[in-house]
């Protein structure tokens, strides 16, 4: 992890070659088909999820939206974690909402390796009941004093009553988040896969499954995950009826549609068609009716997709992605601008800053 020292003269150097942004390739191929909102969703975007009418997102802070909104800057923001800290995921189930919030110190210890370095000072669960709530603290004690919450999940399914939340300890244990305000049992996992490494889980005919990779989804009757590959298997549960090397980058997330997966990779965006069945098929690609692969491109890896009806063809959808520049510290201020949440409203015809 960078110094503090290290973290400031980056930012200098990229304040300072903002100046010749506006030539850089992807700010220019961008801005040739579409002008840019200023986004207010930007950095590092890791979920978005479903919680009555609205949409919930976090950026270091949790935002909430009504999920029929068709236009950007709709965001509202919740009420500030108590502990400060930056929230980097958050879940919800049918009745709750819950955030990850993790506070960094610098390491002023002159016999550490990491001395000068940030490090993880507390990581805490927190839970709020609907959008106008204050968060309070679930106390994860009963898995043990030496050992904290690492990663927070859900299943997001478009039915109600098949959103399940799940935390996952340091110790390995997989608990579900039930709005109490401490853990009780660890989850009971009839599907076997569940792992002391899962931080995904999608719900497929009533059923949770997880995942140790982050692309699984489900419209409720079939089930799509990959092994942290380019490879997806499908099928009604986690025994894949069929699967399919779709030839792109690695797959980071899938949403789905009618007609098609849409994929965020390491590379940026692909599709690929869906069969009525269910089935994959075909190859991915990388070419879309709008202006997708250019603002979801190649220079940034894809965390993120989502897709508000699964009913809906890919184009008559609402989609949401996020982006996550790859490459150096040092370079344009251009390509950390465009690191940000990206709509596409079909009633606007093309994908936009959030």
């Amino acid at each position: 992890m960078k110094s503090i020292k290290t973290i400031l003269i980056l930012s200098l150097l990229a304040s300072i070659m903002a100046l010749s942004g506006c030539h850089d390739p992807i700010f220019y191929d961008i801005n040739q088909e579409v002008e840019l909102n200023s986004s207010q969703i930007d950095g590092d975007v890791n979920s978005i999820a479903r919680f009555g009418n609205y949409l919930i997102t976090q950026n270091g802070y949790v935002w909430y939206k009504s999920a029929s909104s068709s236009t950007n800057g709709e965001w509202k923001k919740m009420a500030a974690i108590p502990d400060g800290g930056t929230v980097w995921k958050i879940a919800t189930d049918e009745s709750h909402i819950y955030a990850i919030s993790k506070v960094y110190t610098e390491d002023t210890d002159s016999s550490s390796d990491y001395e000068g370095e940030l490090i993880q000072k507390s990581s805490t669960v927190y839970v709020a009941n609907d959008v106008d709530d204050t968060w309070t603290a679930i106390d994860t004690s009963a898995d043990g004093s030496s050992y904290y919450p690492v990663v927070i999940f859900c299943t997001d399914s478009t039915t109600a009553t098949n959103r399940h939340a799940f935390v996952r300890m340091s110790s390995g244990h997989v608990y579900e988040l039930d709005g109490s305000t401490a853990l009780s049992s660890t989850y009971t996992d009839s599907t076997s896969t569940m792992t002391t490494s899962s931080v995904a889980a999608a719900c497929c005919g009533g059923t949770v499954y997880f995942s140790d990779y982050p692309a699984i989804a489900s419209d409720g009757t079939t089930l799509y995950w990959t092994n942290g590959s380019d490879t997806i298997y499908y099928g009604t549960s986690n025994t894949a009826t069929g699967s399919k090397d779709v030839d792109c980058a690695d797959i980071l997330s899938i949403a789905i549609t009618s007609d098609k997966l849409f994929l965020g990779t390491k590379t940026g965006a692909y599709h690929v068609a869906r069969n009525s069945d269910g089935s994959i098929t075909s190859e991915a690609s990388s070419s879309f009716d709008t202006n997708a692969r250019s603002v979801l491109s190649s220079y940034y890896y894809i965390w993120l997709v989502f897709a508000l009806d699964p009913t809906a063809t890919e184009n008559a959808n609402t989609l949401y992605a996020s982006t996550v520049y790859k490459g150096s510290a040092g370079a344009s201020a251009s390509y950390w601008k465009n690191q940000c949440l990206w709509s596409y409203y079909p009633s606007r015809g093309n994908w936009n800053c959030e």
